[in-house]
């Protein structure tokens, strides 16, 4: 993948995840506030507990970043660049895990990291016969149908996020695909992306 498409991928998944993440906020607790630092901050007198469905919300700490992205997409092992990645931003990822510790250089960091260890998923996939995610890409077509990526986001969900996606998460998912790539669907760049929206999205880090 060229540096060019990684940066339109950084830059669509940074927007996507954003969106996603003050949408989860605002219709679970309706109680963060900017506190003019970049990190969230509680707006009432709870302190550090935050109640979401009757339980605190918590996030996935440094030490289980990676192993917990791994796990989910069943890849075996990090790579050595994922290594690499992970080392240079777990200093940015909150050490207790705590949900309004969550920052920018940290969602920015766990998006650079998914992105590599999508990247991973989809090396494996294109040298299977049947394919356990992208099942229904051709990854030497050169395009791809929407029915395959939301069959994709459906699968990755149910791995990473526990649960099936929503319409609306589907929906917006798909949005951001063609919004970063046009017409223009490359099936490993869709696939990278598409897997790094899943993997980096707040359901698959918090705990």
């Amino acid at each position: 993948m060229n540096s060019a498409k990684k940066t339109k991928i950084k830059i669509g998944m940074s927007l996507l995840i954003s969106g996603a993440l003050m949408l989860g906020f605002g219709h679970a607790c309706s109680k963060y506030t900017a506190d003019g630092s970049g990190t969230l901050a509680l707006s009432n007198e709870d302190g550090d507990r935050i109640v979401l469905n009757e339980k605190t919300v918590s996030t996935v700490y440094s030490k289980q970043v990676l192993d917990n992205m791994v796990s989910c997409l069943g890849i075996g092992q990090a790579s050595n660049s994922a290594k690499e990645i992970f080392e240079n931003m777990k200093q940015s990822v909150s050490e207790r895990g705590k949900a309004k510790e969550l920052t920018p250089p940290m969602l920015m960091g766990i998006t650079s990291l998914a992105g590599e260890v999508c990247q991973q998923l989809v090396d494996q996939e294109k040298a299977l016969s049947e394919k356990r995610i992208f099942s229904g890409f051709d990854f030497n077509s050169g395009s791809v149908g929407d029915s395959d990526v939301s069959a994709a986001v459906t699968r990755l969900a149910r791995s990473c996020w526990l649960r099936n996606e929503t319409n609306s998460e589907n929906n917006a998912i798909l949005d951001s695909v063609y919004d970063s790539f046009g017409s223009n669907l490359d099936p490993e760049d869709v696939a990278v992306y598409t897997c790094t929206a899943v993997l980096a999205s707040f359901d698959s880090i918090q705990m």
